[in-house]
């Protein structure tokens, strides 16, 4: 067993592409992860010997966009009908539950499912954004709940929401194998692809799949439209992309500069070995 290992979080290594001999590992650093935090390059043989080594690495400081969102009575009960199946006196007890229970419950579920990817590369190049799409809530954004002028919760928004048409098509965002495709709280009905090496994109408010579990894909591929199940207030998609479980950045993967300038330089360039 070997890989990154940065505080609770562990990303697994895969061999190398290009290289038998080799190994590598994609990890990331979450939203809140702290200035001085460390990342540790870990390996352990059959025998359970594991040893360690620190990463030098810079943690620069960003700012993310803050949200807010009104809610009303109509809507909670709304979607307490949906995602519990019932219906309660307090909507509002009733919403917040979902906002952080069902929340954390489905958290879990993705990381179990992050857990098992494809020890081959499936992907290829920049990962396709929903066509004509525009964004609305972007990746991180502080997000405020207010009912009747109070604040009665706070959450952090780890995808994009992207808007079109009302059920328009929505495409994989590149090769791979559906690992997921069901209802998943407050992501309504949801597609999860592995792309391989820790790599997964997850698509949010579906109305209804064009795909099954197990399926192979391609980028463009159709995978249902969007919709507006789970907690979504509109119709729209909310794509998120993650690593071993972890949610990134989708903007960058949407770039296929970055992704020349970060990804691929360590799949073509030999990793240097240390002495």
């Amino acid at each position: 067993m070997d890989g990154v290992l940065l505080g609770e979080l562990f990303f697994p290594g895969f061999q190398h592409p290009s290289d038998p001999t080799k190994r590598l590992a994609f990890y990331a650093l979450p939203p809140d992860t702290p200035p001085d935090a460390v990342p540790s390059l870990m390996a352990a043989d059959r025998a359970g010997n594991e040893s360690s080594v620190a990463v030098r690495i810079e943690v620069i400081e960003r700012s993310f966009p803050e949200d807010s969102i009104g809610l009303n009575e109509q809507f909670m009960g709304a979607k307490i009908a949906e995602i519990s199946g019932g219906q309660t006196q307090d909507v509002l007890a009733g919403y917040l539950t979902l906002n952080r229970d069902v929340r954390a419950q489905n958290a879990e579920t993705i990381n179990e499912i992050c857990a098992d990817s494809s020890q081959d590369r499936l992907w290829q190049g920049a990962f396709l954004q929903l066509p004509n799409s525009s964004v609305g809530t972007s990746f991180a954004a502080r997000r405020t709940y207010r009912y009747e002028d109070e604040t009665v919760d706070r959450q952090v928004h780890l995808g994009y929401d992207l808007a079109s048409t009302a059920r328009a098509p929505i495409p994989a965002a590149n090769d791979g194998v559906v690992v997921y495709a069901d209802n998943l709280g407050i992501y309504g009905n949801c597609v999860i692809l592995d792309h391989g090496l820790g790599l997964f994109s997850m698509y949010g408010h579906l109305s209804d799949f064009s795909v099954e579990n197990g399926a192979l894909v391609s980028r463009g591929d159709e995978l249902g439209h969007t919709g507006t199940t789970g907690l979504a207030g509109g119709d729209h998609l909310h794509y998120a992309m993650l690593v071993s479980g972890v949610f990134v950045d989708p903007l960058e993967w949407f770039d296929e500069k970055w992704i020349q300038e970060h990804i691929e330089v360590k799949f073509e360039v030999p990793i240097a070995q240390t002495q």
